[in-house]
């Protein structure tokens, strides 16, 4: 009976610990679940907080840039640093800065106008930022021997330069010195103008910068479709002849845009009309118009035939020169495809997106200044000038519009730092930059933000 009743109790207990081990197997699961739940939910939670929180800082950015908008701003004309400072305040979004747990916001603005768009701008000045040299001892159109340069450290050892609308190809390079010369060399994407003599001061720009510049139609036909971002441009690739390395454009991505304002709202400046007739045949591809002003060296062209708008091309003006009567003759990097009849094709230049010179960069301020310098004059804004009035202008910030820069540059023409022709074709140029007067330009200022960030 007694030992019965112990086999019955040792049962209980053994089916008590199954029971046991049972509900731990089951259970376990169970609070591993929970856990995780309770895990995720506060991981949602702590993102949701997240999506709220960078939704509430940008709103606040915005809300802030907006009272630069000349509607708002007391200074309509320019914009100081203050006005695209953006103040995040913490008590705002209830922050406790002790809890390790916890978020603190931030915001930054680049204004997109203080950046270089290099679907709207010149090689002269894209070619600046890429390492734009300058011919140092005149060379005549015959000579092939060797280039001599102000600078080409930023130039390949051997390659390709484009210099006033004719390609020379080189085999060698010796300090800033090209060698091997082939001059007037035509490429797969790029005929060459025939080779004329370069003066000082002439501009050397590197062949990636005029395949960037043609790129934009030479990819398409009869289009001008832009890069879609600044790392596109790697897309000349495409062309087979040269390249942009992705390093070389990360390192000019904070100078480089696709977004900046065009602020009269056109793609084109107002066309001028050919006065005589002109096709492929002609001996020089040269075009004369009436009321040319805004075509000069380095400006896009597209010219249409006003009886049949179909027939479009585009070009890019290698050199231009007044005549007189408001009348300007360009010349232009390639003979065009179509017959034209006199005063029945309009030239369009593209226009060239404006720099916001009170948010730039030193950088693009000595871009945009470098190499400046008229036609006929072998007198050009050099490097250290370039430097100097960049300088004058990042200490005067916020330059209050045109007056602010004649006065600035009235200063130091005074001083002695600039000559008279110094401060004329740096106003010329920040007013019109496209001026047939001009035979090295870069893009006009502006001294404001056009609401793009």
């Amino acid at each position: 009976m007694t030992r019965a009743r112990h086999d019955r109790r040792g049962i209980a207990l053994i089916a008590v610990i199954l029971v046991l081990v049972s509900l731990a197997v089951i259970a376990t699961p169970f609070a591993l679940s929970m856990r995780n739940q309770d895990r995720a939910a506060a991981l949602l939670s702590y993102n949701n907080r997240a999506v709220e929180g960078v939704r509430s800082t940008a709103r606040l950015a915005a809300e802030q840039l907006a009272q630069s908008d000349p509607s708002f701003d007391p200074t309509p004309h320019w914009d100081g640093p203050d006005e695209l400072a953006l103040r995040v305040d913490l008590n705002a979004f209830s922050t406790n800065v002790n809890d390790p747990t916890g978020s603190i916001w931030s915001a930054r603005a680049d204004d997109a106008q203080g950046k270089v768009h290099v679907n709207q701008c010149s090689p002269f000045l894209l070619g600046n930022l890429l390492g734009c040299g300058f011919v140092s001892s005149p060379i005549e159109a015959d000579e092939a021997n060797e280039l001599r340069l102000s600078s080409g450290d930023a130039l390949p050892e051997q390659g390709i330069v484009w210099v006033e609308g004719e390609l020379i190809a080189y085999k060698g390079k010796s300090g800033s010195t090209l060698t091997g010369l082939s001059r007037g060399f035509d490429t797969t994407v790029l005929q060459s103008r025939t080779p004329v003599a370069h003066g000082m001061g002439a501009p050397v720009v590197p062949y990636r910068v005029i395949l960037a510049t043609v790129y934009p139609w030479k990819s398409t036909q009869d289009t001008y479709t832009g890069f879609a971002n600044v790392l596109a441009m790697k897309d000349i690739a495409r062309l087979g002849e040269d390249v942009f390395t992705t390093a070389e454009l990360e390192s000019l991505e904070n100078d480089l845009t696709t977004h900046a304002v065009l602020p009269g709202g056109g793609r084109f400046a107002v066309g001028a009309r050919a006065m005589f007739a002109f096709g492929p045949n002609d001996e020089t591809p040269e075009i004369y118009v009436n009321g040319g002003r805004n075509l000069g060296p380095g400006t896009v062209v597209l010219i249409r035939d006003t009886r049949d708008p179909k027939k479009q091309e585009w070009n890019l003006v290698v050199a231009a020169e007044e005549s007189g009567n408001d009348q300007v003759r360009i010349t232009l990097q390639e003979p065009v495809r179509n017959d034209y009849a006199a005063d029945e094709a309009i030239v369009f230049g593209l226009v060239r997106a404006p720099v916001n010179v009170n948010s730039c960069s030193r950088e693009v301020l000595i871009a945009l200044l470098s190499g400046l310098r008229f036609a006929g004059s072998e007198t050009r804004i050099d490097p250290l000038k370039a430097e100097s009035v960049a300088d004058r202008i990042l200490k005067a910030r916020p330059i209050q519009a045109e007056q602010g820069l004649d006065t600035l540059l009235n200063e130091m023409e005074t001083s002695g730092a600039l000559s008279p022709e110094d401060r004329q074709v740096i106003l010329l140029n920040a007013l019109n930059a496209s001026d047939t007067s001009l035979a090295f330009s870069t893009a006009p200022f502006v001294y404001r933000s056009y609401g793009v960030f």
